[in-house]
């Protein structure tokens, strides 16, 4: 089996996320593409919140190119999104409360009935696999 580099992995996500926006045009104004946030701290300083995909004035979507089974195994998967969903996390970006869309393009050895999508979803945020379902949003 042949890994795919680092490199390979974000063009890949990068295509991903374009091909996203390109399709959510079709339907919606799309107001943001890879926007990186940083959160300026109280008592001085910076953090790094992380970066919105692609958004538009009620849509925060978060691009995944490939979920193979360990991805969905990395407890760090489900915890990137309450920076969308929990306004009390010291990383929360979505401030206009936004709903929160998962866009995946390929299930790698994964079931779209996996208990992380369906906890995913019990949080609030809608999972697709298909550019397709872009316009029912």
């Amino acid at each position: 089996m042949i890994k795919v580099g680092l490199k390979q992995e974000i063009d890949a996500g990068r295509k991903w996320t374009a091909e996203v926006a390109n399709e959510l045009g079709n339907y919606s104004e799309v107001a943001g593409v890879d926007n990186k946030f940083q959160i300026i701290l109280p008592q001085g300083g910076i953090s790094g919140a992380g970066d919105l995909d692609v958004f538009t004035d009620n849509l925060l979507i978060e691009c995944k190119s490939s979920i193979t089974p360990n991805t969905l195994g990395d407890k760090d998967f489900i915890e990137q999104f309450t920076k969308y969903l929990d306004p009390k996390s010291p990383k929360y970006i979505n401030l206009f409360n936004r709903q929160v869309v998962l866009a995946v393009k390929e299930l790698n050895g994964v079931s779209r009935l996996h208990r992380t999508f369906r906890k995913l979803e019990r949080m609030g945020v809608k999972i697709i696999t298909d550019l397709n379902q872009l316009k029912n949003l």
